[in-house]
């Protein structure tokens, strides 16, 4: 994992975010002037001094009764009379230019601050510490991430040539596309484990909405450099960037990173969440009571209905395959609805914390998590996430209704059952729920198009 590059990167995003923080505070400030400015330009409009008259027109002579008018003398004879006895014309001149000198070398008076500004700048102020301490300490949190590039990834060796496949344009850049994958706890023992399952986060700007796509993980792929298999064979020969490179090219949709998490994050989340709440039909509760998909022993004690389940409770619902789940799905399918059910049930009861417990249980998470994402990258996105102001999240599982069938065939040198599908049928609800636009399909067969997929 790359710890070095996480240092310098920090540096950087620290060094951004206090810029931004120092042009908000500058901002404000320039408001704040321009609006005392305005108001006092306006007081002086407004406000008429005494004795002042209206431009144009002539000031009227106020005569007391009895006494003689004055007579107004010219401008000059004035300053004739005013002018001291044996000073001469030019002395005067003299003696009003050292006057406006004298006045010029008065230093100005300094306006003091007001007391608004003061609190503005104090507050300010403290806004600009307050953030950047925070930034401190997410970042901080964010190194507990262990962060990979394609160069820490082990590829399993293959007839073919495994160079990756080449990264598609953007279909809409205000559309972000997040793999998660959930990883096998048990290795093989050499590279990768087996991914156990495979979801796209997007973050649909745009429409302001959050969505989650699930991929089965027996779909029939080309995975680039290794020929035709599972869609799951990918994580294990390649590790998170060939199972994005299979799924872009083979979905037609374009993914800014991924997010591997282990399971054992699985546990610790729900336990932290206090458990979520699960119906379970009569077979999955025997089912789950009689085999060790519930790791602990003392916990194999579910019943049907519904209940709060905890983490190795919840973890062993989510692998059961070979039971008929609630909505009336099989095998993968059943076990895909199993996932979506307990995800979405996390991101409900996890919307309902207080933020200091969010940020608890987000630092508890956060070592079992590895991606290729930058720290910049995570904050932008949650950020983003976060100012769309909604908790609900949509949710699609490919294959659609009606696009798949079963089948046996070759995953390398061996033939195992996995699952057909219909890519034109599938390809268009992808595009038509990540991005709002389905293009033509080349063909029309295998079933009709639905975005429910449950």
């Amino acid at each position: 994992m790359d710890k070095n590059h996480s240092k310098l990167e920090q540096e950087q995003l620290l060094s951004e975010i206090s810029d931004s923080i120092g042009r908000q505070v500058q901002n404000v400030m320039e408001r704040e002037n321009d609006t005392v400015r305005e108001k006092e330009e306006q007081a002086s409009e407004e406000k008429q001094p005494e004795g002042s008259h209206i431009e144009g027109q002539e000031p009227e002579e106020v005569q007391i009764e009895g006494q003689e008018p004055e007579e107004v003398q010219p401008e000059e004879v004035q300053k004739e009379e005013m002018r001291p006895e044996g000073e001469s014309e030019n002395d005067a001149v003299s003696g009003e230019t050292v006057m406006e000198e004298n006045t010029e070398d008065t230093p100005p008076v300094k306006k003091k601050m007001s007391t608004r500004k003061k609190v503005l700048l104090g507050i300010a102020g403290t806004f600009a510490v307050l953030a950047i301490a925070l930034v401190i300490f997410v970042n901080y949190e964010l190194n507990q991430i262990n962060y990979e590039t394609r160069a820490d990834v082990t590829y399993a060796t293959s007839t073919g040539t495994a160079t990756p496949a080449p990264t598609p344009e953007p279909i809409n850049k205000d559309v972000i596309n997040i793999l998660l994958i959930g990883e096998e706890s048990i290795h093989d023992g050499d590279g990768n484990g087996r991914s156990d399952s495979m979801m796209i986060a997007t973050i649909n700007c745009e429409q302001k909405t959050l969505k989650l796509t699930s991929l089965m993980r027996d779909i029939y792929v080309d995975i680039p450099g290794y020929g035709k298999n599972k869609l799951n064979a990918a994580f294990h020969n390649g590790g998170g960037f060939l199972t994005m490179d299979t799924i872009e090219q083979n979905f037609d949709v374009d993914l800014d990173g991924y997010v591997r998490v282990d399971f054992d994050a699985f546990e610790t989340i729900v336990d932290k969440l206090g458990g979520v709440e699960i119906e379970l039909t009569s077979s999955e509760a025997y089912y789950l009571n009689r085999t060790n998909y519930i790791s602990d022993p003392a916990s194999r004690n579910v019943r049907e209905g519904s209940q709060v389940l905890n983490g190795s409770q919840a973890l062993g619902y989510c692998r059961v395959r070979y039971q008929t789940a609630s909505d009336g799905e099989h095998d993968d399918f059943g076990r895909t609805y199993r996932q979506r059910t307990v995800l979405k049930a996390i991101f409900d009861k996890y919307k309902t914390k207080n933020p200091v417990e969010m940020v608890s249980i987000g630092t508890d998470l956060l070592p079992y998590v590895t991606t290729n994402l930058t720290k910049s990258q995570l904050i932008s996105y949650l950020t983003t996430a976060a100012s769309f102001g909604t908790m609900e999240l949509e949710t699609l599982r490919i294959p659609v209704d009606g696009s798949h069938y079963g089948d046996k065939d070759y995953c390398g040198s061996v033939r195992r059952y996995v699952l057909k599908i219909d890519y034109d049928i599938n390809n268009a609800a992808i595009q038509e729920f990540i991005y709002g636009t389905s293009p033509e399909p080349e063909t029309t067969s295998g079933g009709a198009v639905t975005t429910s997929g449950d």
